[in-house]
């Protein structure tokens, strides 16, 4: 890729949704070098392929924020992160209902989810809460939170967001809400 032609403002827009403004920029192998001059003269910064979201004339992208076609925080278009947040209210309305419904958190005698057939505690649910337990934890982070010993919400909740998001490759954001997650679930 090379500089806008006209020499105009541009946006390099990171998966985080921090936007540096340039005017020029030169592709590398492993990012973005952005300059301050459309002759890419003024070094102003540089962006690792793997933070870079977009990079666009100012004119496209207020145009596609517009359209609701550029990624937010989490990286994903606002229509998006709407569904998802929808859907997470849905899900929560089911669990309270499922709950509501067993009266007692959703375990029942005999399921293996809590309570042995005698009533007494089963030892495998004693022992830790199963990462599956945590919403929106899907089974390829979950793998990966597994290789770095992170084997149940408890040992999740207990993480900090920060090494959460390197470890299983999410935005802070998304780990914060996983860590809030495992914490409710590990009761």
């Amino acid at each position: 890729m090379s500089p806008d032609p006209a020499g105009g403002a541009m946006k390099a827009i990171c998966r985080d949704g921090v936007v540096v403004h340039c005017r020029g920029f030169k592709a590398v192998d492993t990012g973005v070098v952005l300059t301050a001059d459309a002759d890419r003269e003024e070094v102003i910064g540089f962006l690792p392929n793997e933070r870079l979201a977009y990079l666009l004339p100012d004119e496209v992208a207020e145009r596609e924020r517009a359209a609701g076609r550029l990624a937010g925080a989490d990286g994903e278009p606002p229509a998006v992160e709407a569904l998802r947040a929808e859907l997470g209210e849905r899900i929560d309305a089911l669990e309270r209902r499922i709950e509501a419904t067993t009266g007692d958190g959703g375990t029942t005698a005999g399921s293996g989810h809590g309570v042995d057939a005698d009533g007494g505690a089963d030892a495998d649910v004693a022992r830790s809460v199963p990462l599956e337990a945590v919403r929106g934890l899907g089974p390829a982070s979950r793998e990966r939170l597994r290789q770095a010993g992170v084997a149940s919400a408890g040992d999740l909740a207990a993480r900090a967001p920060v090494d959460v998001a390197a470890t299983a490759g999410v935005t802070r954001r998304r780990a914060r809400r996983w860590v809030r997650r495992a914490a409710a679930a590990d009761g």
